[in-house]
């Protein structure tokens, strides 16, 4: 029973880890073109949800914790939906 040449057997390993490196390198780069397209795509939702605002009145206040919020802070703060930017309940006018 012959266990074979060490050479071979360092020559394969280190095949092996070239190919694992590759591999890690091309799922690296795929990772990084799907990041960019999600940052985009959630760019362009927020803008989106930023110009369907339709806030009237200059203070907004929150029904839910009862916080008032500057209406350009409001279109800052925004991301998907307005909201309350402490809680994310639903905004009125100020009384």
């Amino acid at each position: 029973m012959e266990l074979g040449d060490a050479g071979d057997a360092l020559r394969a390993k280190a095949e092996l880890a070239k190919r694992h490196a590759r591999d890690l390198k091309n799922h690296a780069r795929e990772q990084q073109a799907r990041a960019v397209e999600q940052r985009l795509a959630e760019a362009r939702a927020v803008e989106a949800a930023r110009r369907a605002l339709r806030l009237t009145e200059p203070l907004m206040y929150c029904a839910r914790c009862g916080a008032t919020w500057r209406s350009d802070a409001i279109r800052e703060g925004t991301r998907r939906r307005a909201g309350c930017l402490l809680c994310g309940g639903p905004l009125s006018p100020l009384p």
